[in-house]
């Protein structure tokens, strides 16, 4: 591990490895986006990506752990916190809230003295949307918002995503100097259109050639809306297809209606897709859908750019910073079935031109991500700093 000779050691903490099935969400493909490019000095500490423990990993892999990761993660921390310390880190870059507070919180009381980069990547309180109903409950996300207020606080910097985690540093009462912006990035070279992709995927999954395809992924749980998007899908004209990639605790009932519905022959749930399928997805795809309730900088709306698809998504969150005509439509934040239907049809009758799509997404490409918070870190740490 080539970290002797370098003043700056940085690692980077999550909850799951890029490689990893338990690696879901913006968190995951945004350390995708970064993997293949971190500098010699940064080190991914994640739970292991296979079935086996080690000790460079944070125990055995969460992927099928049926306990909330958010209390899981941060215990499973506490528990091999020997094993980050070994790393001898002069910086840990943090992208779990909860890892986040138990570091602060033992930074407090002086058993660490990392420095501390914590980057959030959304502004929304998660425990609104809990996908365990106990979290949103007993007075719970006010108390978590107060304690994230308090860890944003505690922390060196804060990587905020978008304006709206800014005014919610703002609102915490961080400094506004110690709140760094930057939004999602993308692997671009990755995430490229291709013939040859979009032919095999739509093969393997019995879509003709010449059909209108709309896509969705994430996770299948109420705030991302797939119900509304079911719905708005079934009454378009014409004989478009859908295909929808994600797992969640939802997904069973919405096979379910999908099943009933007139459109049923034309709708197809893969469940979750690998990191090595998402890009044949995009590919296939004639447009990409995500009429979420609550969003930050969706990764999968910059995944799609870059492989030329537009966009139909709601304006929440970071997204309506993403598009422009030029690349996608905007639906009112809480659209009714006919509104995300008449943006569907809109999608459908444009003629977008998918080089200027794909350029839109340029400037959020990874390699640029990491040069800018390689440049935050040693601004944190000064390039003499000794490690902790």
């Amino acid at each position: 591990m080539p970290l002797e000779n370098d003043p700056l050691r940085v690692v980077v903490l999550a909850e799951a490895s890029p490689d990893d099935a338990a690696a879901v969400g913006g968190v995951g493909g945004f350390l995708r986006a970064l993997s293949g490019h971190m500098p010699p000095g940064w080190v991914l500490l994640t739970p292991s990506p296979g079935p086996d423990d080690a000790p460079c990993h944070l125990g055995p892999s969460l992927a099928g752990c049926r306990l909330p990761h958010r209390i899981v993660f941060p215990l499973r921390l506490l528990l091999h916190i020997g094993r980050l310390s070994r790393l001898r880190p002069g910086l840990v870059y943090t992208h779990s809230n909860e890892a986040a507070m138990l570091l602060c919180l033992l930074r407090s009381v002086g058993l660490v003295r990392w420095r501390l980069v914590h980057h959030q990547h959304g502004s929304e309180n998660p425990l609104t949307y809990a996908t365990f109903g106990i979290g949103r409950r007993f007075g719970l996300p006010a108390a978590y918002d107060r304690v994230l207020g308090w860890m944003h606080r505690a922390v060196d910097r804060v990587v905020a995503i978008d304006e709206r985690c800014l005014a919610e540093n703002i609102r915490w009462g961080v400094p506004p100097e110690r709140v760094v912006l930057l939004p999602n990035a993308v692997d671009t070279e990755l995430f490229r259109p291709s013939e040859e992709l979009r032919a095999s995927f739509r093969e393997a999954l019995g879509i003709p050639a010449g059909a209108f395809l709309f896509c969705f992924a994430g996770r299948i749980e109420e705030v991302k809306r797939v119900g509304l998007l079911l719905d708005s899908f079934e009454i378009l004209e014409g004989s478009p297809w859908l295909v929808i990639a994600g797992e969640g605790s939802l997904r069973g009932n919405l096979e379910r209606r999908a099943a009933l519905s007139p459109a049923s022959g034309r709708i197809v749930f893969t469940g979750a897709l690998g990191p090595g399928s998402m890009p044949s997805l995009y590919a296939a795809s004639d447009c990409l859908v995500l009429p979420s309730a609550a969003e930050g900088i969706p990764l999968v709306i910059l995944e799609g750019m870059s492989t030329g698809v537009p966009v139909v998504a709601t304006a929440v969150g970071g997204v309506p910073g993403l598009l422009d005509p030029s690349c996608g439509i905007l639906v009112d934040p809480s659209p009714t079935t006919r509104d995300l239907a008449k943006a569907l049809s809109e999608a459908m009758e444009t003629d977008w031109d998918r080089a200027a799509v794909r350029a839109r997404a340029a400037g959020f490409s990874a390699v640029r991500a990491v040069s800018l918070l390689n440049a935050l870190f040693r601004g944190v740490c000064g390039r003499d700093t000794p490690n902790a």
